[in-house]
């Protein structure tokens, strides 16, 4: 039925194009039939690193200060914690945005105060208050006031509608544990910023790990309060009775890409924890440091 003066080079001619084809494929690094795909997942030849530099910011940008260190000799950051507002003053002074706290105000030798009292600690304050710009300063009222604190719900309701009826353009918040956030607070709760501690590398934390708590807690957090979202990354270790583990170099970056996919206001660090509940800070991992100042 063929005519094998014709056919005969024509296969021969296709039998060499599919063997070049495969050769081809080969040295290329596509999964050929024979190429199992362990194969291919294992080959990481012409993987880049994504990690090895900061994410770009998308048109979105976050605050990002050093929490504990309003005396950071470094001009890296653009806003710092301070103890309270007579230091903000004059760090607004310098130009930077401030974190003010009021904490451990509200009691004496351990027991709380009365309201009156809280009453006239807040009307103390208010012409400082006054002139601290309302655009460039938050007011933490309490650091987790119901975790080892012991306030009350009605309480932290109290303080925070006291200032607000002073100074209503001004910003106040608290800072809430992961526990709080999840089964202590109602849904409902109003302040303007929530600050949440983000320790998230207790032994080997994987990078998707990371990402689907972090997510999930924020979606909650958002769930609960009508706020401002900011967040304390890990910059610290323990060597001692915590679990906390040595964050990965480039885990830096897994929060800024965290932040603005979520949206989050801001970041802060802790910089100084040595000797501090045997944890080591920031200034003691030049590395990943290093990686934190990158992300402005």
């Amino acid at each position: 039925m063929f005519d094998h003066k014709i056919t005969a080079p024509v296969i021969a001619f296709f039998i060499l194009l599919l063997i070049g084809c495969i050769s081809y494929a080969q040295f290329s690094g596509e999964k050929t039939p024979d190429q199992s795909s362990e194969d291919v997942e294992n080959d990481t030849s012409n993987v880049s690193n994504e990690s090895s530099s900061p994410p770009q910011a998308q048109d979105y940008t976050f605050w990002h200060g050093l929490w504990d260190s309003w005396n950071y000799p470094g001009d890296e950051f653009n806003m710092v914690k301070v103890p309270n507002p007579a230091h903000a003053e004059a760090v607004l002074d310098d130009g930077k945005n401030v974190f003010v706290s009021f904490s451990h105000r509200w009691k004496r030798n351990g027991e709380k105060l009365s309201r009156q009292q809280w009453r006239s600690i807040i009307a103390g304050w208010e012409s400082t208050i006054a002139r601290l710009d309302p655009d460039r300063t938050i007011i933490m009222i309490q650091d987790e006031p119901l975790g080892y604190s012991g306030f009350t719900l009605e309480e932290i309701k109290f303080l925070y509608n006291e200032f607000k009826s002073r100074h209503p353009n001004h910003k106040f918040g608290y800072s809430f544990t992961r526990n709080s956030v999840r089964q202590k607070i109602p849904h409902g709760l109003t302040v303007d910023v929530a600050i949440l501690p983000m320790y998230l590398f207790e032994g080997e934390t994987t990078k998707q790990e990371f990402d689907s708590y972090f997510d999930e807690h924020i979606s909650i957090a958002r769930e609960k309060m009508d706020a401002d979202i900011f967040i304390i990354g890990q910059g610290f270790y323990s060597t001692g009775r915590f679990d906390w583990t040595q964050p990965p170099t480039e885990a830096a970056y897994w929060y800024a890409e965290a932040i603005q996919r979520n949206k989050v206001k801001g970041i802060v660090w802790w910089l100084y924890s040595i000797n501090r509940d045997d944890t080591i800070g920031l200034e003691d991992m030049p590395e990943y440091f290093e990686n934190v100042k990158r992300l402005q």
